[in-house]
C-alpha cells in the first residue's frame, strides 16, 4: 500500500539497524530523568521557600521558649526580613538541591539502570530496525515487528547522541543517534519529522 512506503524512498536515509548497549540505556535513563527549564527553576523555588520555612519556625521556636508567642511571631516576621539569614536560607537550599540532582543523575539512576539492564534480556540479545514511513515508524526485531503512528506518540525528547520517543508519561522507545548517524540516517530530518507531527522536544 502507499501509506506503507517509508518517507524518503527505497535507497532511503531514514532506515537504519541498530542494538542499545548497557551504556545507551543508563544515558537514556539519564535523559529521561531530566526536567525541563521550567521543572528546575520550580524545584529550585520549593527547596528554598521550604528552607526558609525552616529558618522561621526554628527561630520562632527558640523564641516561645524564651518570650512567648507574640514574640516567637515577631521573631520569624524578622527572620524573613533579614538578608543575612535570607542569603544563607536560599544558599542552603539550592546547595542541597544540587547535591540532590548530582547523586540522583550520576549514582542513584546510573546505578539503577545498570541493574535494570542486566537483568532485561531481550534487550542485551536484539537488533532492531527502524524505518521511518509517512505515517509513523516501523520497529522489527527477532520477537517481531511493531507499527507505530505519529498520532500514537506522547512527546520526545532528545540530546546530542539520543532521542527519546514516548508511547506514555514513563514509558519511550530509545534511538541512539550517534550509532544511527554511522549508517547514513538522518538525524537532523527524524528530528524535523517529530517536531511536525509531534511538537517541539519536551
Amino acid at each position: 500500500m502507499e501509506n506503507e512506503k517509508p518517507s524518503i524512498s527505497n535507497n532511503n536515509p531514514m532506515s537504519a539497524n541498530y542494538r542499545i548497549s548497557e551504556s545507551d540505556y543508563v544515558c537514556a535513563m539519564k535523559l529521561n530523568a531530566m526536567r525541563t527549564l521550567r521543572g528546575w527553576v520550580v524545584s529550585i523555588l520549593i527547596w528554598t521557600v521550604l528552607f526558609l520555612l525552616a529558618a522561621v519556625i526554628g527561630s520562632g521556636i527558640g523564641t516561645v521558649m524564651e518570650s512567648g508567642i507574640g514574640a516567637a511571631i515577631a521573631s520569624g516576621i524578622g527572620t524573613i526580613f533579614d538578608w543575612h539569614v535570607v542569603i544563607i536560607v536560599v544558599g542552603c537550599g539550592i546547595g542541597y538541591w544540587i547535591a540532590v540532582v548530582l547523586a540522583r543523575m550520576y549514582l542513584i539512576i546510573p546505578r539503577k539502570a545498570r541493574n535494570s539492564y542486566r537483568r532485561y534480556k531481550l534487550m542485551q540479545e536484539n537488533e532492531f530496525e527502524l524505518v521511518v514511513l509517512d505515517d509513523g515508524i516501523r520497529l522489527t526485531s527477532s520477537t517481531g515487528e511493531s507499527r507505530l503512528q505519529w498520532n500514537k506518540f506522547l512527546k520526545w525528547r532528545c540530546n546530542a547522541d539520543y532521542v527519546l520517543i514516548y508511547t506514555a508519561p514513563s514509558l519511550f522507545l530509545v534511538f541512539p543517534g550517534r550509532t544511527l548517524a554511522t549508517q547514513g540516517f538522518d538525524i537532523a530530518g527524524f528530528k524535523d519529522l517529530l517536531t511536525r507531527h509531534i511538537g517541539p522536544p519536551k
